[in-house]
């Protein structure tokens, strides 16, 4: 039972740590409603199908399928020094070797930051182009940016990072 409420109180400073991460995001990026049911559903399976008889395991079981919504169910945004994702430890924008943005009309961006080859973080936000720009920019962030589509120069110079 001692391990069973370690891993419960790691998973919960986790998600602590990750609620607090949060509070600091400036621009959200778009919420997934199907990343919401997909995170129920999977939480919801695991503890049917995988339910153990112990009530050790039980509490682990539980604390995992909190984290599996916990997962479905946060925000990722862009905060002031640092992108906001689960999972992620270090989103310091300096780490990034290019911030892409991609205009994909209707008020929407499609954001990814290229941290080394085959390595990047991908977000929709419902804003556009120019206020993703506009914010990089503020950052001073500008010789990071690309704004459209890469073209086949820029990723073999990446790669190559």
């Amino acid at each position: 039972m001692a391990e069973a409420i370690i891993v419960v109180v790691f998973l919960m400073l986790l998600i602590f740590l990750q609620i607090r991460e949060q509070q600091r995001i400036t621009l959200v990026t778009k919420r997934s409603r199907l990343k919401q049911i997909i995170s129920l559903t999977l939480a919801m399976m695991v503890l049917i199908i995988f339910w153990p008889e112990q009530l050790a395991d039980q509490v682990k079981m539980i604390a995992f399928a909190v984290l599996i919504c916990a997962i479905g169910f946060l925000k990722d945004g862009l905060a002031d020094d640092h992108l906001v994702k689960f999972g992620v430890l270090n989103g310091d924008y300096q780490q990034y070797i290019a911030i892409q943005i991609e205009n994909l009309g209707n008020g929407q961006s499609f954001v990814t930051f290229h941290n080394r080859k085959n390595n990047q973080f991908s977000f929709f936000f419902e804003d556009t182009s120019e206020v993703l720009t506009s914010y990089f920019k503020q950052l001073g962030l500008s010789d990071k940016l690309i704004i459209g589509e890469l073209s086949e120069s820029k990723k073999k110079a990446m790669n190559t990072h």
